[in-house]
């Protein structure tokens, strides 16, 4: 820079004639030591700050007097850097380019431009021009200025506001020397300038505290919904503003019509329209925002007249979208018929009677009414005690007066009733009706997740409740009424449903009024009943302990109303008759009807048809309407009688084999359940004792069958879901679940106890070469053909990272034994090691000659060994990133290396067939094993095939064009299980003839005439 400079005009506080430039340019010549960044937040801006300052006021005087001198309306504000700011830019800037930016005290004093900064508000946009020229005429702009335009996302839940984000042009700036001879002092040093409007500065003042900067507490979706409005009303008093320019400068012309008012604005703000707010309007522009009649403006009274006409058709716009847009969200949502409580299911069950229960009922009340109380209000006592009365009483009361959002009565064995998958979908539906302001959140909801009805419970209330609930501003007690969770189908779920509905304190219902309600029944079937009566009561008066004692209560009187005075021979008859039908009723884990009950004590279920049916074709209703209840029972609560039953040792063995039978064939049953009686069967083993139970349940439309091993392999499961090859797989260090990746870009984490895939890691963007389990099982990292490692979150299948830098394929990832690092090799000849917690770079490690294919870390963390096609062994140092030894002695690629426990030794598998165990310390091979006859890439062997085509079709029977099933015509038939596919396959009229990959040929033959 240059040291001549014209001198400081006299007056300036700083009564020294030196430069400030000077200062500075001296100030970052000394030596500061290794951290410039702690020097200047501690030593060199308090030293400045003053000078600064001076400098701040000298820069407003003088854009005040020139601004108003060339007739622009303005305010100039200014600030100079207080210390605390200073260091959180320096933070933030370093954050942001993830490497130490400042070097030295000159790289700080060229990158915070910002240490003084005005910004200059105009009063009316259609000076915008006029400001700009201003700052191009006498400063010299440092870079392009900075355009913060209204397209921008803002905040969390709503990011695309209807009024745009804060608009403003920052200009990067020195000073002029041939135009401000007065700021001479000052000459070199950079400041900054914001250029904005009134509405803007408005809108800033809420908008930056509590969305740009960041608020104490979390904003919800309304919160950032009001600071957008007030950003629509500043827009709107800037309109204003334009509109009475004209007055405001004095001017005395009167507009006699909408043409002349049009004629004599030249401009307005069109940042109300959602264009750039900087952009000039015509006044053709300004005539059709404003949209009125020609007299509209002229008296009061038109103008209102036209205001409450133009609001009176906005509400009618507003509401026929409000019901599209309900309706369009209630067809989304699945619904158990019933369960409300003014459903015809429950038109006539019983509400409280006059005079009863009413204390409990009054203090149901006062915890509605209380906005300090606890949020559930929980009815517990035992079996016929009224709690579902009461339930339907307090519904019944509240949907009066208007405070019931919504009610769901479970009831066991009345189809969806029972089941809680619906329990949510149910309320969200019902509460839409009653709260209009959920619509949007709820169907935001589904249109962001179209399966979310079908979602996991969680999932389900927090998207479809309770974050709607909490985003909708209500006066009023919302009353959500739940009854009967003792019969709802599992128990987990019903713990899951109180977790959820943030279990509070428990109330006790008291047995007062009881007296009241027994007196009333009974005087009402006293007639009918009047000879039983008594003898009930005197049973029910007695002191009963054991489950089976209250079974006699219940029972034996009326044993004896049946049995009295009837022969020996008759009463053996009666209790028999008694037993076959009363013992079954006892037993059953959930109601069932008359009809139902008789089938099930002989069930024989139909013969399925079109076995390949999937289970995504089949609706709920049509399960309920094709399967009896008695079937679907049987179905589901064989385990519940198998556990009440005395033979649980004998049953052990057929509990294995049926568990195995299950396992081999999970991943079909789920997907087409009849394949159970098809695929399941004909492939298990012959002595499998399933198989041999349910012989009979084999298709007759499988004249020949394939020939299975006899008893069950060392093969538990069988994970499908991924559509392509599967290119790696792990265990989590806890045994509990495998990870693996595909050349599908897909990384999938199952459950090994169940075979259930738990999470679908969907994010790359080519084959995933490599995956690995974190040593906590927290975490799960994964390299691609997309030139990423990307790490994830195993509870909740996010992305926590995206660690970019190879140029190439990454075929090998793994974590430290502490979970801090990552390690990645790739074809592009390095190794890199991540900061988990981070995502930087910390290591590159580049001394391989070739693609990297594998790389592992040792059990103390120290070193980092790699495999390569250049036909080594490299051992790094993890701290310095020099490889300490170079492992050479293969003939061939090195495709797999790992540490021995003790980090003394490393093991590497080549394409030359060997292995080879080398010493960490010294780099010499100790041993060779050389037993292997070939790499592991060996090719398939086909043991024979016939024909001419690999996915032959025949008219009545085929293979299917992904291999996996047996058609006949259009329809699938016969799933095969993985070890059953075809390489090469032929079919001759029903004969179908399958040679594997493993070696195995099938010959199958389907009849013709057969069961359809």
């Amino acid at each position: 820079m240059a040291s001549h400079r014209p001198a400081p005009a006299q007056g300036d506080e700083d009564t020294s004639n030196q430069l400030l430039q000077t200062k500075i340019n001296q100030m970052t010549e000394r030596a500061v030591g290794a951290d410039p960044k702690s020097a200047f937040v501690s030593d060199i801006w308090p030293t400045l700050q003053s000078e600064y300052e001076i400098m701040k006021k000298r820069l407003m005087e003088f854009c005040e007097n020139t601004l108003k001198q060339e007739g622009i309306a303005c305010q100039v504000t200014g600030r100079t850097k207080a210390v605390d700011s200073v260091k959180a830019s320096l933070d933030r800037r370093e954050k942001a380019s993830q490497q130490q930016l400042f070097e030295n005290l000159s790289a700080i004093f060229d990158e915070i431009h910002d240490l003084v900064g005005l910004r200059i508000i105009l009063e009316f946009p259609d000076d915008m021009h006029r400001a700009i020229a201003f700052i191009k005429k006498n400063f010299i702009e440092k870079r392009e200025p900075t355009v913060f335009l209204a397209d921008r996302d803002v905040g969390q839940s709503w990011k695309k506001p209807w009024f745009g984000a804060y608009q403003t042009r920052n200009y990067r700036l020195s000073l002029k020397d041939e135009k401000c001879q007065t700021l001479a002092q000052f000459s070199g040093v950079l400041f900054e300038i914001q250029l904005t409007t009134i509405a803007e500065d408005l809108y800033n003042k809420l908008a930056h505290p509590i969305l740009y900067k960041g608020c104490s507490e979390p904003l919800t979706r309304q919160d950032e919904m009001v600071v957008d409005l007030s950003h629509g009303l500043s827009l709107c008093y800037a309109l204003c503003l334009m509109y009475m320019k004209d007055k405001l400068r004095k001017n005395s012309l009167k507009f006699q019509n909408k043409d002349e008012l049009v004629a004599a604005t030249t401009s307005f703000h069109q940042a109300v329209k959602g264009t750039r707010f900087d952009t000039l309007a015509t006044p053709e522009d300004l005539a059709k925002a404003v949209d009125m009649p020609p007299e509209a403006y002229k008296s009061t009274g038109g103008l209102k007249e036209w205001i409450d006409k133009r609001i009176s058709d906005i509400l009618t716009e507003v509401r026929s979208t409000s019901r599209t847009i309900r309706e369009a969200v209630l067809s989304k949502l699945p619904v158990a018929k019933g369960a409300a409580f003014d459903s015809y299911a429950e038109e006539h069950n019983e509400r409280c009677h006059p005079g009863t229960r009413a204390e409990l009922l009054r203090q149901i009340r006062s915890w509605a009414d209380d906005p300090q109380a606890e949020s559930i209000f929980w009815l517990n006592g035992m079996a016929g005690t009224g709690k579902s009365t009461i339930s339907r009483t307090v519904a019944t009361l509240f949907a009066k007066e208007g405070l019931l959002g919504a009610s769901f009565f479970f009831k066991r064995g009345e189809g969806d009733r029972g089941k809680a998958g619906l329990v949510f979908p149910t309320i969200a539906r019902q509460l839409v009706h009653t709260v209009p302001g959920l619509v949007s959140f709820v169907s935001e909801a589904i249109d962001a997740d179209l399966d979310l009805p079908q979602k996991a419970l969680r999932d389900q209330f927090g998207k479809l409740i309770l974050q709607p609930l909490n985003s909708v501003h209500h006066t009023t007690t919302i009353v959500i009424v739940i009854d009967a969770l003792d019969e709802c189908d599992g128990d987990k779920d019903v713990g899951t449903i109180i977790k959820l509905l943030a279990q509070s304190k428990r109330q006790q219902v008291v047995e007062q009024d009881i007296s009241t309600y027994l007196a009333n029944e009974l005087a009402r079937i006293k007639d009918e009943y009047s000879g039983r009566v008594p003898k009930v009561l005197e049973y029910r008066t007695a002191t009963h302990n054991s489950t089976l004692d209250k079974l006699d209560a219940t029972y034996l009187p009326v044993l004896d109303q049946l049995t009295s005075g009837r022969t020996d021979q008759d009463k053996a008859e009666v209790l028999a008759e008694f037993r076959s039908v009363v013992g079954p009723i006892v037993l059953l884990a959930q109601p069932l009807s008359v009809r139902s009950l008789a089938q099930l004590l002989g069930v024989d279920p139909e013969d399925v048809h079109i076995p390949g049916k999937l289970r995504s074709e089949v609706n709920q209703q049509t399960v309920d309407t094709s399967l009896p209840p008695e079937f679907q029972y049987a179905c589901k609560y064989w385990v519940h009688h198998l556990k009440e039953s005395k033979n649980a040792i004998e049953l052990s063995r057929f509990l294995h084999d049926i568990r195995r039978f299950v396992m081999n064939s999970r991943s079909i049953i789920d997907i087409a359940p009849l394949q159970v009686y098809a695929s399941a069967l004909v492939f298990s083993p012959a002595r499998s004792i399933t198989r041999g139970l349910f012989k009979q349940e084999e298709r007759s439309w499988i004249a020949v069958g394939p020939v299975v091993e006899n008893d069950w392999n060392a093969c538990t499961q069988t994970l499908e879901g991924h559509s392509s090859f599967v290119s790696s797989v792990t265990f989590s260090p806890d045994s509990k679940f495998v990870v693996s990746g595909s050349y599908d870009s897909i990384v999938k984490i199952w459950d090994t106890a169940t075979g259930a895939c738990t999470q679908t890691l969907a994010g790359h963007n080519g084959t995933v070469y490599s995956v690995t389990f974190s040593p906590d099982s927290k975490f799960v990292a994964s390299g691609s053909e997309d030139n990423t490692v990307r790490i994830w979150d195993t509870a909740t299948g996010t992305y926590t990272q995206t660690l970019a830098g190879h140029s190439s394929n990454v075929y090998s990832v793994t974590f430290s034994p502490d979970s801090k690092f990552v390690t990645s090799g790739s074809e592009d000849s390095t190794v890199k090691i991540w900061d988990t917690a981070t995502g930087a770079c910390t290591q590159t490690l580049a001394e391989h000659n070739g693609t990297v294919y594998s790389v592992t870390f040792s059990p103390d963390s120290k070193f980092v060994t790699s495999g390569s096609d250049d036909n080594t062994v490299r051992i790094w140092d993890m701290a310095t990133g020099v490889y300490t030894q170079t492992l050479a002695g293969h003939s061939s690629i090195v495709y797999s290396v790992t540490f021995s426990p003790d980090s003394k030794f490393v093991a590497s598998g080549s394409c030359d067939n060997t292995v080879k165990i080398w010493d960490a310390a010294t780099g010499t091979c100790t041993q060779t094993l050389a037993e292997y006859s070939s790499s592991l890439d060996s090719s398939k062997f086909i043991a024979s095939w016939s024909g001419d085509s690999k996915n032959p079709y025949h008219q009545d029977n085929g293979i299917g064009s992904d291999g996996r099933w047996i058609t006949r015509g259009s329809e699938n038939w016969l799933w095969l299980p993985p070890g059953y596919r075809p390489e090469r396959s032929a079919v001759e009229a029903s004969t179908v003839a399958i040679g594997c990959a493993t070696g195995r040929v099938l010959i199958m033959t389907f009849p013709v005439e057969d069961e359809r």
